[in-house]
């Protein structure tokens, strides 16, 4: 029996799982008045064991407690090309090796990882930006702020590119 599964998870877990299925073509939706989720080609083959999927969502449970106003703010999902890109990386690709895969330029795959990041994703900013370059870039961001790139640009010279302060300028602002 099935009934119960689930009921760990929250509604919001639900939705974003929901959306992830719907944007990535695992499930289909009707249009006539009401959506109705449905199963599609893809989602047979999932579960016939046919195929592999990631889910990039992290476990989130019912809470007990009365929540905090923080839980109320919403939380993005990758679009489907961030999607993309994402498991390629997680498949091991460096990002010249996924600009190529999908042929688009390596500056819109440096921007899926700034977005990624900034989505709290699966990203190691390690793998793109050496630590001793992180460190260089943060103590500049702190420094002049980060609501501009240029200042910072500037201030750290031709030895930092302008995608490795985007990097860790969303890791910072992710981190609050």
């Amino acid at each position: 029996s099935t009934y119960g599964i689930g009921k760990d998870l929250s509604a919001d877990h639900w939705r974003k799982l929901g959306r992830f299925l719907l944007e990535n073509n695992l499930l289909t939706a009707t249009s006539d008045g009401y959506p109705i989720l449905k199963l599609n080609k893809s989602s047979w083959e999932i579960l016939r064991n046919l195929r592999t999927v990631f889910i990039p969502l992290e476990k989130t449970t019912v809470k007990k407690a009365f929540p905090q106003k923080t839980d109320y703010l919403p939380e993005a999902i990758p679009n489907s090309t961030q999607m993309i890109t994402l498991r390629l990386y997680q498949q091991g690709l460096t990002p010249e090796m996924i600009a190529v895969e999908r042929n688009l330029t390596i500056q819109t795959i440096y921007k899926h990882f700034t977005e990624l990041i900034a989505l709290n994703q699966p990203v190691n900013l390690d793998s793109l930006v050496s630590t001793s370059k992180q460190e260089v870039i943060i103590a500049a961001c702190q420094k002049l702020g980060i609501a501009a790139l240029k200042p910072i640009k500037e201030y750290l010279g031709d030895d930092y590119t302008y995608t490795e302060i985007m990097l860790v300028r969303a890791w910072l602002q992710r981190r609050g």
